[in-house]
């Protein structure tokens, strides 16, 4: 299943979005896999041009006995440049 985790401005910036992956080790049957923590976010890649790279991150938090279910949505700003 893929989930839809935010969205990066301007499409063609050289940057991506992914789930963060991390190995899990079984000692009963000495095997490892990889799996994703949807808790996470990581951005990747190298912007290929100069400017100002809006990256939005967005999700939704389970409800409980207690607190209802909530949206959240983060944008951060990358300002790529040659230095």
């Amino acid at each position: 299943m893929h989930r839809k985790i935010g969205f990066i401005t301007p499409n063609n910036s050289g940057l991506f979005l992914r789930n963060c992956e991390y190995r899990r080790s079984s000692i009963i049957d000495n095997t490892e896999t990889a799996t994703r923590d949807y808790n996470c976010v990581e951005i990747y890649g190298t912007p290929v041009n100069i400017g100002t790279i809006k990256v939005t991150i967005a999700g939704a938090t389970y409800p409980s006995m207690l607190i209802p279910s909530k949206e959240f949505s983060k944008d951060y700003i990358i300002i790529a440049g040659s230095f």
